[in-house]
């Protein structure tokens, strides 16, 4: 017999053309007593190009006058029954959340840009190092757009405008309560993080934070 040398190709499909499951987006913000700009907080999500697919407010035990959502949209409310910080709310969304990504907001800061969440959405989709981004965070009174610049690798965040890996988060088991110091809890989370593996980016869309008693 005569035999004819055979070769034979083995294609892999290209990364590229896996089609990637979409992520899930939780946008959630704690409050206490500041109902209006609350609401305005998640009316901003709900403006986005990319709206979340699901909108959390925990509020503190105490309030006066409990938050109430005034819109059609569906809006979770959970209401906690002791005082626990902000940080207890972020730690209670996250950690209970089956979503993979976690905008958060203080209840006294907006989303200003209206492609927040889409351009997250993306860098955590193209880098599946990230675990924490960070936003260019601006304060009332002074809205002036900055100019966008590239993203930047940073060694920490500000918890009033940010987005979290959920998977991260859960990992090295949320924030730590760290009364007193400012930005501490975030530092702290930024280097647990990093102690993983996992890295911090800030992106230049932008917040505003009113910071309005």
């Amino acid at each position: 017999p005569i035999c004819f040398p055979v070769t034979i190709v083995i294609l892999f499909p290209s990364h590229d053309n896996i089609q990637q499951k979409p992520v899930k987006i939780l946008f959630g913000i704690p409050t206490f007593g500041r109902n209006k700009l609350a609401r305005k907080s998640v009316r901003s999500a709900l403006e986005q190009t990319r709206q979340p697919d699901q909108i959390q407010v925990v509020e503190e035990a105490g309030a006066q006058e409990p938050f109430q959502w005034e819109g059609s949209e569906r809006v979770r409310i959970t209401r906690n029954e002791q005082r626990g910080g902000p940080m207890l709310g972020r730690n209670q969304m996250m950690l209970d959340s089956d979503a993979d990504i976690f905008i958060g907001l203080d209840d006294d800061s907006h989303l200003l840009d209206p492609d927040v969440i889409e351009k997250a959405a993306e860098m955590f989709s193209e880098n599946r190092k990230i675990g924490a981004l960070y936003f260019e965070v601006l304060m009332e009174g002074d809205e002036k757009r900055k100019e966008r610049s590239p993203p930047l690798q940073v060694r920490t965040f500000v918890g009033c405008g940010c987005a979290l890996r959920i998977r991260a988060v859960k990992e090295v088991g949320g924030y730590e309560k760290m009364p007193g110091l400012f930005y501490g809890e975030e530092s702290d989370l930024a280097l647990r993080l990093l102690d993983r593996g996992w890295e911090t980016w800030k992106m230049w869309s932008q917040v505003i934070s009113s910071k309005n008693p």
